[in-house]
């Protein structure tokens, strides 16, 4: 059986860069390597990342779930912690 990889690139914003080691750059691209088939999900356990703390996921600029099976080339994956703030 052949395993088919795909290379895609993770960027991390706010403060889930703080559980990724070594820490990421504003708006730097992780570069990971995955079989193809694989979830967001298992991506973001690898790099130590709660579930919790991800309020949004886009792929190529797409909103997506945890749950999304990666098979292309390149993709682009944003992870964003949910947004606080402002006044009452």
């Amino acid at each position: 059986m052949v395993i088919i990889s795909v290379k895609v690139y993770v960027k991390v914003f706010a403060n889930l860069r703080d559980y990724v080691k070594p820490r990421p750059g504003i708006a730097e691209k992780i570069e990971v390597d995955v079989e193809r088939g694989t979830e967001v999900r298992k991506i973001v356990k690898d790099l130590g990342i709660p579930e919790s703390e991800i309020a949004i996921i886009l792929i190529n600029g797409v909103h997506k779930s945890l749950d999304t099976v990666l098979d292309q080339e390149g993709a682009v994956i944003s992870l964003f912690s949910p947004v606080g703030g402002g006044c009452l």
